[in-house]
């Protein structure tokens, strides 16, 4: 072997060398990196409850939301809590939802709900208030409007007006406020035998004079005829049953804990997870929350402040909002009390129970 070859084959023994350092080098930094991102990188890596959002528990119907109706900033006693959660980690398996710290307060309000119906036999309207809530009610003064309508036309006109003052309420109290035959002379003049069914109308509102807003209205076809008003009414139907972890707060409300097995895959970015909470009577309640992957290693907590939740009275679920007119009319009285639904129609009386039913939940 001369000169030139062993330069040669030096050359090739060095680039061997350093091509072997190379991958050598590129699997160690590779190995490190891997052990990185799966041990080290996870603890700096944070698992964030941002908020948790609180509304009324809403219905589903063959996987469909239903339209609801209530004040979205009054909580009644079936609330959801949706926690809203960031995750800057890979995907993870979420095993245990633990509230703890649960505490419940006394809460009172009045709540005043005014309800109509019509007796399409005797043709007359009638207008109930009652204070669904634990206290007494402040003075209500309304304006009550009744208005024409003629849809060949496009008219609207107001034919009718009077000014109506509800006195205090304690809880429970009913009272009707208003009372009319609509076959009255004065209202039925108004309307045209010549024009065909369901062309006409008539319209009453009882307006809140302080807030100015419509607190209970109701709209009735006229049937030209027949001569009369009449209105017609539908059912309902079963809504779809949760799998949403729920918690039951009974009195004395001794238990302060609650603990879920989830088994929640939490992916990465902005997650939601929810849980119920069914209180049976008007409280302040607030709690804290854990996320926990195993029953040792803690991934979030948050506290939240305290929620206002109604327990109302009666148990309202009527589409028509008619329930408590109808207890007056069938009880053939102007005005009622807790005690004295309680003994008439008990089954008018709100109960956790009847919660659990309404949802779905027996």
């Amino acid at each position: 072997m001369n000169f030139a070859e062993i330069i040669n084959l030096k050359d090739l023994v060095t680039d061997l060398f350093s091509n072997i350092l190379f991958w050598l080098f590129s699997i160690i930094i590779t190995i490190i990196i891997w052990v990185f991102k799966k041990f080290i990188l996870p603890h700096f890596q944070k698992i964030i409850i941002k908020s948790i959002d609180v509304r009324n528990v809403p219905k589903m119907f063959e996987g469909e939301l239903l339209p609801s109706f209530q004040n979205s900033d009054v909580y009644r006693n079936y609330i959801e809590n949706e926690l809203v959660i960031q995750n800057e980690k890979d995907d993870l398996i979420i095993k245990d939802l633990i509230v703890e710290n649960i505490v419940v307060n006394e809460y009172f309000y009045e709540d005043i709900v005014v309800q109509n119906g019509f007796d399409v036999p005797k043709q007359k309207i009638d207008f109930v208030v009652f204070n669904n809530g634990n206290k007494e009610s402040s003075l209500k003064k309304y304006i009550l409007k009744i208005i024409y309508i003629n849809n060949l036309k496009k008219l609207d006109k107001c034919i009718f007006e009077k000014n109506l003052t509800q006195g205090k309420l304690k809880g429970g109290d009913i009272e009707k406020i208003f009372s009319m035959v609509l076959t009255n002379h004065n209202i039925i003049k108004y309307f045209s035998n010549d024009i065909p069914d369901y062309r006409q109308s008539i319209k009453i509102e009882l307006l809140n004079t302080v807030t100015n807003q419509i607190e209970s209205d109701i709209e009735i076809p006229y049937l030209s005829s027949e001569k009369k008003f009449i209105r017609q009414l539908g059912g309902g139907s079963p809504v779809d049953r949760t799998l949403t972890p729920i918690i039951e707060l009974l009195k004395p409300y001794n238990q302060s804990k609650f603990t879920f097995t989830i088994n929640y895959k939490l992916t990465k970015g902005v997650n939601q997870l929810r849980f119920n909470i069914l209180v049976d009577g008007a409280c302040q309640i607030k709690y804290s929350v854990r996320l926990m992957e195993d029953e040792n290693k803690e991934l979030a907590r948050f506290s939240k402040d305290s929620i206002n939740i109604r327990f109302p009275n009666y148990k309202l679920t009527s589409p028509y909002k008619d329930e408590l007119y109808h207890y007056l009319i069938s009880e053939n009285i102007k005005n009622s009390n807790l005690e004295e639904v309680k003994l008439r129609q008990p089954s008018l009386m709100n109960s956790i129970d009847k919660t659990k039913q309404e949802y779905n939940l027996l």
